[in-house]
């Protein structure tokens, strides 16, 4: 969400995406009211920013191993 309301869309988007796989792998579903809603105004702002590349960018996300992902959230740019 940091990277996302920074303006680097693609990156949040990524990011989400991958902490998303990560949920799943472990079959864990997390859904607390107000984590919905700030993950709905950042990673939700920026697919919408992104617009016709927001879906290629959350599939590249879910896809990212768990290690590469972590450098790109600690990568500061």
């Amino acid at each position: 969400m940091a990277a996302a309301g920074k303006g680097d869309w693609a990156r949040g988007v990524r990011l989400a995406a991958a902490g998303e796989a990560v949920w799943d792998s472990l079959g864990v579903q997390v859904s607390v009211p107000f984590w919905d809603a700030l993950l709905e105004r950042y990673i939700g702002g920026a697919r919408e920013r992104l617009g016709a590349d927001a879906d290629s960018v959350w599939a590249e996300g879910r896809q990212l191993p768990f290690d590469t992902a972590v450098e790109l959230a600690l990568r500061s740019e």
